[in-house]
């Protein structure tokens, strides 16, 4: 019974360190790729822009 309970904080704690991870690093990504494009001014998909840069924005 021990072993069993054992075995599953393990998992937990594995799947737990895993999402934490992930998140981190999909985070961290996700800042430096927004970084890059509002340095180049070129907004990516979801980057929030000021309106007068949203103005100059040619839409289509």
């Amino acid at each position: 019974m021990m072993m069993g309970l054992q075995q599953s904080i393990f998992y937990m704690l594995d799947f737990v360190g895993v999402t934490i991870g992930h998140d981190f690093y999909d985070g961290f990504l996700h800042g430096v790729i927004d970084l890059y494009f509002y340095l180049h001014r070129l907004p990516p998909y979801g980057f929030i822009v000021p309106t007068s840069e949203k103005m100059s924005i040619p839409l289509g």
